[in-house]
């Protein structure tokens, strides 16, 4: 018999969707901010989180949203 065929994780889940940020959100409106080492790699969950003025955190990294799997992609997270 052959053995059934993993189904690829882009077919079960939306991998890096884009988001973008809302127009009516200005620079120094404040968003949560989590660090990667904030990421638990034991526990799979985020252990804390920051509050960050939005033009600090709007280049450079990605966002997610309340319900998201996150990986760390980055050593040593």
């Amino acid at each position: 018999m052959k053995p059934a065929r993993i189904p690829a994780l882009a077919d079960q889940a939306e991998i890096n969707p884009r988001d973008p940020i809302p127009p009516e959100l200005r620079d120094n409106a404040l968003v949560s901010f989590v660090p990667m080492q904030a990421v638990s790699e034991l526990m799979a969950t985020v252990e804390s989180r920051l509050t960050r003025p939005l033009r600090e955190v709007r280049k450079g990294y990605t966002r997610f949203r309340s319900g998201d799997v996150l990986f760390a992609k980055i050593t040593p997270c």
